[in-house]
């Protein structure tokens, strides 16, 4: 059987079968926490299946969500959790911590991210197994850090190609997160696979209908920088609010640089009638504004994959500014190109229901058929297959 994305395309891989022993994992990851992390829960759940046996190494600071472990370890049925102070990336891991998780002999070492391969490395001197990565982006170029090509658009496809030169030949076999770079996984031959993001829906929580929100509410929950495009994201907010005296609109999350702090600035002069700005939400709180709001706004073209799956879990609409990830405009989702295109959305989703009720449901079977805990796991579990295929095949 093979494993079909939502729209029907066959992502080419076939969903594994029950091997005749769990195939012993060693994890690096940015962070590992099975009660927030959604990478984890998948990881957790193919324990629990019985298909793995895993020995999992991550920082005990979260950045991504804003949280510390409660324990340094932690033991789940065949999952053992061993955490660490600093960044998995600056490689300030302890040489006990990677002898203990190299006496696994594992099978795969998989690395999660392209900065945790040089963990992945010290464990792979002492228990020699190939090195499966999985990243959120390979071929795409958009989410590039513009450290990395100085803000010189031209610079970026050749840097991400040296970028994927020096990680590719780190690793024996790569997973791609990206819908978008199927075309490219497929043609890029047997070291290449798709394995889709995470989007589990929070425990209890129902789609809500389009009764019973604040139909004039839009919002953004998420850290804001240049990098994640605040610029678009202040520039659609202003011109709704400047030019549709009913809405409203909620902010939630941090500025991280001067861009992003020089952006919010402008929206200053809005009260919190028409504005509400939060630092931060803790997470049951902003699943249920995101409930609550008649769409979200994704204003980066590359980033925010996490924003979007709570959305679509919740039943929200999207509206965009492209075709990106599983965006699939006037199917799942709305794409604006620009603030009066936007706001021109806004009305139209406003005004038309049957719209809303359209993209809600179109949106919800998009997470549920392509990115849920079992459709994630059998990936990653094709994934690993091939990883050891290929080993076989260099032996050979």
């Amino acid at each position: 059987m093979i494993v079909t994305s939502p729209s029907g395309a066959s992502t080419g891989s076939p969903i594994p079968q029950p091997a005749t022993r769990p195939l012993k994992v060693v994890g690096i990851f940015p962070a590992f926490d099975p009660a927030i992390n959604e990478l984890a829960m998948v990881w957790r759940d193919l324990a629990a299946r019985g298909l793995v046996e895993c020995r999992m190494i991550g920082a005990a600071t979260d950045v991504l969500k804003g949280s510390n472990a409660a324990s340094l370890s932690a033991e789940f049925p065949n999952m053992s959790i061993r955490r660490f102070v600093g960044d998995s990336g600056d490689d300030t891991a302890s040489a006990d911590l990677i002898e203990w998780a190299a006496a696994l002999q594992p099978d795969v070492i998989v690395c999660e991210i392209e900065s945790t391969v040089v963990v992945g490395r010290r464990v792979q001197r002492l228990a020699p197994a190939p090195i499966l990565l999985h990243v959120e982006h390979w071929f795409e170029s958009r989410a590039l850090p513009r450290r990395y090509h100085l803000g010189i658009p031209m610079l970026r496809d050749p840097v991400q190609a040296l970028w994927r030169g020096w990680f590719g030949r780190q690793a024996d076999a790569v997973m791609i997160a990206n819908p978008l770079e199927r075309p490219a996984i497929q043609a890029g031959g047997e070291r290449y696979a798709y394995a889709p993001w995470p989007h589990p829906p929070a425990a209890g929580a129902e789609p809500a209908p389009r009764a019973g929100r604040d139909l004039d509410r839009v919002i953004y929950i998420g850290s804001m920088s240049r990098w994640k495009a605040v610029e678009t994201l202040v520039a659609n907010v202003e011109r709704l609010l400047e030019t549709v005296p009913e809405a409203t609109a909620t902010i939630v999350g941090p500025p991280t640089d001067a861009t992003a702090r020089e952006a919010l600035a402008r929206l200053d002069r809005w009260g919190p009638e028409r504005l509400l700005r939060l630092p931060r939400l803790p997470r049951e709180a902003a699943l249920e504004a995101i409930r609550g709001a008649l769409c979200v706004i994704a204003p980066s073209g590359s980033m925010g994959w996490g924003q979007i799956g709570d959305a679509w879990n919740a039943g929200t609409p999207v509206i965009g500014v492209a075709r990106f990830y599983d965006l699939d405009p006037d199917r799942n989702a709305l794409v604006a190109g620009d603030p009066d295109a936007f706001v021109a959305r806004y009305r139209q989703l406003r005004a038309d229901a049957a719209l809303w009720d359209r993209l809600s449901a179109e949106g919800l079977r998009t997470v549920r058929d392509g990115h849920s805990i079992r459709a994630v796991g059998d990936a990653v579990m094709s994934g690993l297959h091939r990883t050891l295929r290929l080993q076989r095949t260099r032996r050979a």
